[in-house]
C-alpha cells in the first residue's frame, strides 16, 4: 500500500476507480540503523529436523510456513522427530510449538500440557489451554478437569480467561454433538470459584459468554451455583458495562 497515492488498496475504492496508479508505488522496509536483514530461510527443501528447528525463530512467518510444511510430511515421521526435539527444549516457547504441532497431529501429548499449563509464564500457560480444548475427549476426564481447576484459580486473568473459554468445548452444545466423560456437574463446580475472584471486562466478557453458552447454561440454571451465577452475571453487565449477548442461529430462527 502506497500512503502518497490518493487510493488505498483496499475495498472501499473501485478496481477501476480512474485515481489509481497502474504504473508506480513504493515499498517501505524500515530497519534499525547497522541492522541486517534475515535471510529468507528455504522451508520447501528443509528436512524434519530442520522445520523443527524453524520453530525456534523469532520470526512468525517462517514458523508458520515450517508448520505448515510440517503438517504436509507424514504424521509418523514428523512426531518421531518432535519426540526427540522437545526432549531438547528448555524454553518455554518452543516448547509451546511442540505442543500446537502435537495438536496439528491430534495426537495428545499430556505430560507436555500439563507442563505448560503449569509454567511459570503465564502467557504460555493461557496459550496451552487451546489444545486443552479439542484434546478433552481423549485425555482422562479427572486430568482435564484438574487442568481447568488450575486454570480457574489461577492468578493471572489471562490464564482464568483462556481456561473459562475452554469450559464451554469440553460438554456437548447444539454446535458440539461430541460426547464428553466430563459430567456438567463436576464441570459447573470446576467453574465457580472464578465468580470469587476479581474480573476485568475481558475476562467478565468470557465468563459472561462461557456461562450463557448453549454448553453450560442448561446445566448450571438448575444447579446449587444458579443464585451466585445468575448474580455474577448481573453484577459484570453493570460494573463492566457488558452489551446483551446477541442471538446466535437457533434462537434468531
Amino acid at each position: 500500500c502506497d500512503w502518497y497515492n490518493p487510493v488505498k488498496g483496499h475495498a472501499q475504492y473501485s478496481l477501476r476507480d480512474p485515481r489509481r496508479d497502474r504504473k508506480a508505488g513504493r515499498i517501505w522496509r524500515i530497519i534499525p540503523k547497522k541492522a541486517k536483514l534475515d535471510s529468507a530461510p528455504k522451508i520447501a527443501v528443509a528436512s524434519i529436523t530442520e522445520l523443527l528447528d524453524h520453530l525456534k525463530s523469532p520470526h512468525y512467518r517462517t514458523r508458520y510456513w515450517a508448520k505448515r510444511e510440517l503438517r504436509r510430511k507424514p504424521a509418523e515421521e514428523v512426531l518421531t522427530s518432535l519426540t526427540a526435539w522437545t526432549a531438547k527444549q528448555r524454553i518455554s516457547l518452543h516448547l509451546l510449538e511442540s505442543l500446537w504441532l502435537h495438536q496439528a497431529f491430534d495426537q495428545p501429548n499430556v505430560e507436555l500440557l500439563e507442563k505448560l499449563i503449569r509454567s511459570e509464564n503465564h502467557l504460555v500457560a493461557a496459550s496451552a489451554f487451546g489444545p486443552l480444548r479439542f484434546w478433552a475427549l481423549k485425555i482422562p476426564p479427572a486430568k482435564s478437569l484438574s487442568l481447568l481447576s488450575y486454570g480457574i484459580s489461577h492468578p493471572s486473568q489471562h490464564v482464568r480467561r483462556e481456561a473459562v473459554l475452554c469450559a464451554s468445548y469440553l460438554v456437548p452444545s447444539h454446535s458440539n454433538r461430541r460426547s464428553s466423560l466430563i459430567t456438567p456437574s463436576s464441570l459447573i463446580n470446576t467453574l465457580a470459584p472464578i465468580l470469587e475472584q476479581e474480573s476485568d471486562t475481558h475476562l467478565a466478557y468470557a465468563i459472561s459468554t462461557s456461562l450463557n453458552s448453549s454448553a453450560l447454561k442448561p446445566h448450571w440454571q438448575n444447579s446449587r451455583h444458579a443464585p451466585a451465577i445468575t448474580k455474577a452475571l448481573v453484577d459484570f453487565k453493570k460494573s463492566n458495562k457488558l452489551k446483551p449477548n446477541t442471538k446466535n442461529a437457533n434462537e434468531a430462527s
